[in-house]
């Protein structure tokens, strides 16, 4: 089942009781992001301001607050579903991404490897070693103006 667009989805939503309408005058900038927020918080339903201070529309929050509805909105009945296209999808993501990461890292290989060169490197002994040329390098490129 799945919803044409979002009036579809807030029908859904206030059918399973999922969603609290609420009248009274609130401020849209803070105050109904607090109420929203203590909601969620103790695992409460989606809200609807239909009277928001200073603006002709209505807001929702916490409409996707919780995985339940999550999985609603893209037309599954139960969170186990959701989990089931998760699984589905993770490899063909992980494999489509693979290239892009082995291009990257091959890309930043060259930094990788001149910054290893600066970095002081630590000893068995956890001595500091340095190359003094380099100290000497760095601290002329610190001290140049503009």
């Amino acid at each position: 089942m799945g919803q044409k667009d979002l009036q579809d989805f807030l029908r859904l939503v206030e059918q399973r009781g999922q969603l609290r309408r609420i009248t009274a005058p609130v401020d849209g900038d803070l105050e109904a992001a607090a109420i929203a927020d203590r909601v969620l918080a103790m695992g409460g339903p989606a809200l609807l301001f239909e009277n928001v201070k200073g603006s002709s529309m209505p807001l929702v929050l916490n409409l996707l607050g919780t995985v339940e509805r999550v999985a609603w909105s893209m037309g599954l009945e139960r969170v186990e579903e959701l989990e089931d296209l998760g699984s589905r999808l993770a490899l063909p993501v992980a494999l489509a991404s693979a290239p892009l990461l082995h291009c990257l890292g091959l890309a930043l290989r060259p930094l990788v490897l001149l910054l290893e060169r600066m970095l002081p490197a630590i000893t068995a002994e956890a001595e500091l070693s340095t190359n003094e040329e380099e100290i000497r390098l760095l601290a002329r490129l610190g001290s140049q103006k503009g």
